[in-house]
């Protein structure tokens, strides 16, 4: 396949960067309204804001992606949005799961669940996530032997 990233790719990057960066400018800079806006259990507004800044990146970073427009470039920052997405999705669900979380969350549960699956899906186009689960970060290496 070629260094390009795919359609697909540059859709969820779309999706990632405007998303995160509604959501993460809201948690930032007004993160006591929005989180009871949500209607979330959040209270602490530091940790409130140090999430919005995490977001504030993970836009940045797909942004930058955006630019690039090549998957050499831009496979760092996919393996994280996926890991994102992924662990962010299952913390979501657990809480709503616990009840400690908003049903007004259930929505962005599932969107992140879709990005996760979108981004493996990228990656099983670049070859990266091959079928049984195998996964292959950059190239083969040969062992080095001293000299």
């Amino acid at each position: 396949m070629e260094d390009r990233i795919t359609l697909l790719h540059r859709v969820l990057l779309w999706v990632q960067m405007v998303g995160s960066l509604v959501f993460g400018l809201a948690y930032f800079f007004i993160p006591l309204r929005f989180t009871d806006f949500l209607g979330t259990t959040l209270t602490d507004p530091g940790a409130v804001r140090s999430i919005g800044g995490f977001m504030i990146g993970a836009a940045v970073g797909a942004g930058f992606c955006l630019l690039v427009n090549k998957w050499s470039e831009t496979r760092i920052v996919t393996y994280y949005l996926i890991t994102w997405n992924l662990l962010n999705g299952v913390g979501l669900a657990y809480n709503i799961w616990q009840e400690n979380g908003s049903m007004s969350l259930l929505v962005n549960t599932i969107v992140c669940g879709l990005m996760a699956i979108g981004y493996t899906v990228v990656l099983w186009q670049h070859h990266v996530l091959k079928w049984p689960i195998h996964f292959t970060f950059g190239q083969t290496h040969k062992p080095v032997h001293p000299v």
